[in-house]
């Protein structure tokens, strides 16, 4: 009895930090989508291009690419 309790207590735990997980995860797409639209917008460049050249800045810079688009909103739109 003892051990199932502990398993569903540990399969309980792992669901709930692969939750977590995928909350970040989404969290992050949507930061990155959002500097996405606001590079396509600025530059006139469609999905594709915006894409790349925030993949290409984060590679370059060496940051990962939410640390880019996280910067990109807080400090406004391209001029």
């Amino acid at each position: 009895m003892g051990r199932a309790l502990a398993w569903c207590a540990t399969l309980a735990l792992k669901a709930a930090v692969d939750y977590h997980a995928l909350e970040v995860s989404l969290g992050a797409h949507d930061v990155i989508e959002g500097a996405k639209g606001m590079v396509m917008e600025r530059l006139s460049l469609d999905a594709v291009q915006a894409d790349h050249l925030l993949r290409q800045l984060a590679k370059e810079s060496g940051t990962p690419s939410f640390v880019v688009a996280q910067r990109l909103i807080e400090h406004g739109p391209i001029k």
